[in-house]
């Protein structure tokens, strides 16, 4: 194994010949440094590419694989239903799931089952607070009509009260300008 440095970056150049031939060719010392960093990221990129191809789980299934996230599955059911459905239609295809077609129905109906369960059990929780919050308006209301039937009967004593010592005073000027 030959080491090959440029750019403080060390590589060796057995790794890079057998990932990336082209590099197999040139010396570390003629590549510029920016020339060198990007080769390093394609033979780097190629190395990954070929860890994935040789992966069982590849980026799609990973990928479809977010639809079992709680929070994904509430915010957005339907896209959650339809990776869940090429979820299993990749599992059906790598022989991966026994039971084969029958099996793979039935997940997609339990699947879609909790999903219908959660939205409705959320519509639930909406509809109690949105119905807890009309209550407690309804009693504040209430509270109010109570108070404003205080003042106003409190309002109508007064204003009877005052009615008569007007009418008594009213009488006795009368009776005064009379005589």
């Amino acid at each position: 194994m030959v080491r090959m440095q440029a750019a403080g970056c060390t590589i060796y150049s057995l790794l890079l010949a057998y990932y990336h031939p082209p590099l197999q060719s040139t010396k570390g010392v003629e590549l510029t440094a920016l020339e060198f960093r990007r080769d390093c990221m394609q033979g780097l990129s190629n190395i990954v590419r070929k860890v994935q191809e040789k992966s069982p789980l590849k980026y799609p299934t990973v990928r479809q694989m977010a639809c079992l996230d709680p929070s994904v599955m509430y915010r957005d059911p339907d896209r959650c239903k339809r990776q869940i459905k090429c979820l299993v239609q990749r599992f059906l295809q790598d022989k991966q799931l026994t039971g084969g077609v029958s099996a793979g129905d039935v997940i997609l109906q339990q699947y879609r089952i909790h999903l219908d369960q959660e939205r409705r059990k959320k519509e639930l929780e909406a509809q109690g607070r949105k119905r807890k919050a009309e209550e407690n308006h309804l009693e504040e209301l209430k509270r109010r009509k109570k108070s404003i039937l205080e003042v106003s009967q409190g309002l109508t004593r007064d204003a009877d009260r005052f009615a008569e010592e007007a009418e008594g005073k009213a009488g006795s000027k009368m009776a005064m300008l009379i005589s």
